[in-house]
Order: C-alpha cells, then structure tokens, then sequence
C-alpha cells in the first residue's frame, strides 16, 4: 500500500504508499499527531469524508461478517489483512510466512492467508483468498488501524470513482457512459498483474499506474525525469518513505506548473525513484497518487479497459512545504526524527535522523490523539527563528528558509 494516509508535521505532508504486487510496499507520511480517522459513510454509494483531501480511500467493510477498517488501494494486487486481525478471527488458517516480497526499503514477508467473504457497498459479496502480512507499520504512519489493504483482484471487478476534490468517492457499476470526460484506455500488463494508463508528461507519453494507495503527486522515474526535463524545473530535496521493508528515500521537487495532456497543473510534487521503487519495480515511468487525482473526476472502469476524467472546478490548494527539513514520527512523550531533508536548514545545521525531540519553542510534543491541528513550526515564514529542546536536554535554534 503506497498510500495517502497521512499524518502531519506542522501540515507538511508526506507521501504515504502501499502496495503489494509481486512487490509490497507502503510508504510514509511525515508526522507529528494523527489526524482523527473519519470513516467515510455512504451515502447513495458514496463514501464521503471530512478533512484532508489527499485522506486514503479509507472505509469499514466486513470479511466473514468481522467489521475491518480497509484502505483500497489500486497499487495492491492481492487483498493483504494484517498478521495480527488475521490471527484474531481466523488463526487455524494462517500459514508461517513464506515469501520474502520485494518492497520499498527491502523485503516483507508474506504468508498465505484464509479464503475471506469479503463486503462491499454496491457490490455483491466477493471471496478470495487473501495475503498475510504484518500491517505495523503503515498503521503507524497513517495514525489508524489498516486491518485490510483491498486490492485489484477485488476493486478490479468493477469501476472506482473518485471526486475527491468533493471529498466523496466510491465502488461502481462498470460500462457505464461519462459525457462530457476525456477517456484514455487501461492497459493490462500480463505477468506483472499492473494496470496503467498512457498520458502525455511535458509532451512525452508516459506509462503510469494510478496508484490510490499513494498519498503523493507524482513519481517518476529517473530516466522519465530527465526525459520530461523536470530535473531542471525546481529546487530539488529529499523525502522519506516509510515501505514495509523499511525507510527509503528519494529525491523531491515542486514545478511550479507542469504540462499533463492538454491540462496545466500547479504546485505538484514529483518524487523522482532512483531505481528501488515501485516505478522500477514494476518497469513503468512512474505512477499517479491522490494529489494528482484530486485535481480530476476519475472513474476508473477496470472491466471496460477506460479511464474517464474531467478537471475539477474546485482551486486547487497551494502546495504546503517545509521551511525546517525535518520529518518525524510520535516517539513517546517526543518526536523521532526519521529523516532531515537535504539542502534544508536542519541539514545545513548538520542534523540526522535518529535523535528526539521533546518540546519547540518551549511547548511539550503532544502526541495525544485529541491533538490534530498543525504544528507550525515546521512550516514556519521564511526568517522565523524556532527552538527545539531534544530529549537529551540539548537545545537547537534553526531559522526557517524556503529550501525547495
């Protein structure tokens, strides 16, 4: 799962990705507190929710009746629950974990695991065999449970339309009629289980997932990067990515308008994958997240081979960046710095990942679920000059600068 679940840090967003496919992958998003799960509730098929635009397509089904927090991802083949709810309802059908998967940061092991009833709204009732692995860590990032990653053998069977600038999305019919929308087909890539879709890049086509479980813009490829001329189009700096076989990083820059088809776009991150990613993996020029799908009305009609979207007349908002560097996960009373984004105040000031920090300008971390506003500090005016007391008593001043 690449996914858009996020949790932040002063509002600064980081990608989160999962994915399993012959390949697993989750990856991370920059936090300070959680934000509260709200649960999409369907309303005439669609699941709404409050909040962050770029929130998982995160819902409540149920496998043989057990209610599972879900996230569908279409970057997920096989439909993934977690060892531990797995265990919970169905122990005498786990088997040891036997297949060391190829992910983001490394290896995840994988197990099979029970043959599942599995509930969709507007669906009939889908069963499959299910994967097993251990869900730890993208529940960590993303700040709630992920008892099921819903993959493409189920999402699959049907259309996904996703109106996320309306903050709705939801599972429907397929050959149904989109007047008005631009069309391009899906392709199928036999033997590699990936769907993708072709679209035009700064004038050059482009093969691209759709990736629902990616939180982020766009990734790309290096060799599509250089081949788009994005490399020359920004400030570049670096981003962590929490996968389930560990943390990755890649290189990151902002454009300040980018050519998609015959649409222009503004403040689109594009994460740029050196070779251990999921673009390489899965032998693409990249893939599409939900920052990128926001923009659009999509369904996706897996059956009928078509992608229809319209831009959305909502604004866009302007992308949030740090001026700070610093990405970090709720340790305790403090915050674990995970990763210090290159080029950026904390990394000039010679800052790694590793240490904790337990209060900014004199106020306590808190970590507590009731706490979901932003925490300014890492998205502070360029020139504000922020105080950071570490947990071993030291004391850091860093001066806010725009860096990418």
């Amino acid at each position: 799962m690449k996914t858009a679940m996020q949790r932040a840090i002063g509002s600064f967003r980081l990608p989160l990705e999962f994915a399993l496919t012959c390949t697993a992958f989750f990856s991370p998003a920059l936090a300070q507190s959680p934000e509260p799960l709200a649960i999409p509730v369907s309303q005439a098929g669609w699941f709404t929710f409050s909040g962050d635009t770029r929130a998982l397509l995160a819902f409540n089904t149920e496998l043989d009746g057990h209610t599972a927090d879900a996230v569908a991802d279409t970057g997920v083949t096989f439909t993934s629950i977690d060892r531990a709810f797995a265990v919970r309802f169905w122990p005498d059908t786990i088997t040891p974990p036997s297949v060391a998967m190829s992910a983001s940061g490394g290896t995840a092991a994988a197990a099979l695991g029970p043959v599942v009833d599995i509930a969709l709204p507007t669906r009939p009732t889908v069963r499959r065999r299910a994967i097993v692995t251990d869900h730890t860590g993208i529940s960590s990032a993303a700040g709630h449970p992920v008892n099921v990653l819903l993959g493409m053998d189920v999402i699959g069977q049907g259309s996904l339309e996703l109106d996320l600038a309306n903050k709705r999305w939801r599972f429907g019919d397929t050959g149904m009629s989109w007047l008005g929308f631009a069309t391009v087909p899906i392709r199928y890539s036999a033997g590699r289980y990936l769907n993708y879709v072709e679209i035009d890049v700064e004038g050059r086509p482009l093969h691209l997932a759709v990736d629902t479980g990616y939180d982020g813009g766009l990734m790309l490829t290096t060799q599509a990067a250089v081949g788009t001329g994005l490399l020359r189009r920004g400030r570049i700096t670096t981003i962590a990515i929490q996968g389930l076989g560990g943390l990755a990083v890649t290189q990151m820059l902002i454009p300040s308008n980018l050519r998609i088809g015959k649409f222009t776009l503004s403040d689109l991150e594009v994460q740029i994958d050196d070779g251990g990613g999921l673009p390489t993996k899965w032998r693409l020029d990249g893939l599409v997240g939900l920052n990128f799908l926001r923009r659009f009305h999509i369904a996706l009609d897996y059956p009928a081979g078509t992608m229809a979207y319209t831009p959305t007349d909502l604004p866009v908002p302007k992308a949030i960046r740090s001026t700070i560097g610093v990405q970090a996960l709720p340790d305790g009373d403090g915050l674990a710095i995970v990763h210090v984004m290159a080029n950026s105040p904390a990394a000039r000031a010679g800052w790694t990942a590793g240490g904790r920090i337990c209060a900014v300008d004199g106020i306590a971390i808190d970590n507590s679920p009731q706490h979901t506003g932003p925490n300014p500090w890492n998205v502070a005016p360029a020139g504000t000059r922020v105080s950071f007391r570490f947990c071993d008593g030291s004391t850091k001043v860093l001066t806010a600068r725009n860096f990418y």
